[in-house]
């Protein structure tokens, strides 16, 4: 049995969140999402992360269908390394 292929940033970032969930499901994102979580209030870098954004931490612990929602919701921008399309509102 063969590992599955993993993806990348590069594909996540054109992926559509029906993708990503089939490929978390399939354990394609297992190298994307083992990165050390990083603080919750910080990114990857220490600096701060948007408010509405998901940390990259919190995005290692997402199910598929938490992740899908985020990612339609531009939630993901941040820990995606890409600027915020849009503003998000936080109840």
């Amino acid at each position: 049995m063969t590992a599955p292929v993993q993806r990348d940033e590069a594909w996540l970032v054109a992926a559509t969140p029906a993708q990503i969930t089939a490929a978390y499901t399939a354990g394609e994102l297992a190298e994307l999402l083992a990165a050390p979580p990083a603080p919750d209030a910080e990114d990857a870098t220490g600096g701060a992360v948007p408010d509405g954004q998901v940390t990259v931490g919190a995005l290692a612990t997402m199910q598929p269908d938490e992740v899908a929602e985020a990612y339609a919701a531009g939630r993901l921008d941040h820990a995606l390394g890409r600027p915020a399309a849009r503003t998000v509102a936080t109840a």
